[in-house]
């Protein structure tokens, strides 16, 4: 797994689709999958009343990364992540992805399989992580871009999703991830 490689295959895409990386997303998952809260930075903007990311600041509290900027949490984040992780969303949506992604829809069978080796253990498969959280194995992914943190996981076993975002940044999202699941699906 590298960010640089996402960077790379949004390049691909755009060469390979011919128009802008948000058209693309937009026209090929964003909009079919209903997925009204998500966007592309910058070319598409969060709405005004988007979360401000926040980080630990020394000494103690936080301090608001995102101020005053269109975009979440800053230009110079958003524009260094640019395809792997330049889209804001929220956690409904995030479900919608995940149960497309992981459990049919969006990829085909082959590249769902493929997706979802991970090979040498512990480590990631194609953008994918592998985790069991209250004994319920899971595929998905954790990221973070300054002040902002999320989690979201399929269990292909149980067919559920699960999103976390949290707009304060290094804030580890496992342990109420566990909880979460714990709480619904039982400890398994």
């Amino acid at each position: 797994y590298s960010n640089t490689n996402y960077v790379i295959l949004g390049k691909v895409a755009v060469a390979v689709g011919g128009e802008p990386l948000h058209r693309l997303l937009r026209e090929r998952f964003f909009d079919p999958l209903g997925m009204t809260d998500t966007v592309y930075q910058p070319a598409e903007l969060p709405p005004d009343d988007a979360a401000h990311g926040h980080w630990a600041r020394l000494g103690g509290g936080h301090i608001d990364h995102t101020r005053g900027a269109e975009v979440v949490p800053f230009m110079a984040a958003v524009s260094v992540a640019n395809a792997a992780g330049a889209i804001a969303s929220t956690p409904r949506d995030l479900v919608v992805w995940a149960d497309a992604l992981y459990g049919g829809g969006s990829l085909s069978r082959d590249s769902r399989r493929e997706m979802k080796t991970i090979l040498p253990e512990g480590t990631y498969g194609l953008g994918t992580d592998v985790a069991t959280f209250a004994g319920h194995q899971g595929f998905g992914h954790r990221g973070g871009l300054r002040g902002f943190e999320a989690s979201m996981w399929y269990f292909p076993r149980e067919g559920f999703s699960v999103a976390l975002l949290s707009n304060q940044g290094n804030w580890l999202t496992d342990k109420p991830m566990k909880k979460i699941v714990k709480a619904v699906l039982g400890k398994g």
